[in-house]
């Protein structure tokens, strides 16, 4: 692969990690914590060196070429590892918000299904007047 076609790769696969981190810097912005903020910044101090030895990778000579080459593979290495490190948490936190409202949806369940046998006739006639509403709505 020649120099100009592995610059195109990394240009591309740069532009793909600014997408993706601002993405991970919203959610974490909207948590609020410290340790958000701070992840935050090591995310965007990790793109920026990125951006720099991408930077210097573009304007220099065929025979500086090699070296930073080098610098830049680690960089963008430095930057996905960064990355995956912060969508973790941020994924595990989903999970956790996903599965207690699960639960919660599943106690109202319960709770409409018992409430519903225990008051079978007060039940049926909410009912029937929901769908009268609903009928009159759509007419």
């Amino acid at each position: 692969m020649n120099n100009k076609q592995q610059l195109n790769d990394f240009k591309k696969e740069l532009t793909e990690y600014q997408k993706r981190i601002g993405e991970a810097q919203k959610k974490l912005k909207k948590t609020g914590k410290s340790e958000s903020q701070k992840l935050s910044q090591t995310l965007g101090n990790t793109l920026q060196e990125a951006e720099k030895s991408y930077k210097r990778l573009e304007s220099a000579a065929a025979e500086e070429w090699e070296p930073l080459k080098k610098s830049t593979y680690q960089a963008y290495e430095n930057l996905k590892t960064s990355l995956e490190n912060s969508i973790s948490p941020i994924t595990d936190q989903a999970k956790e918000y996903t599965h207690q409202l699960e639960e919660y949806s599943q106690e109202q369940i319960d709770q409409t299904a018992e409430y519903i046998k225990n008051n079978p006739f007060k039940s049926t006639i909410i009912a029937l007047g929901i769908g009268i509403f609903v009928g009159r709505i759509l007419k």
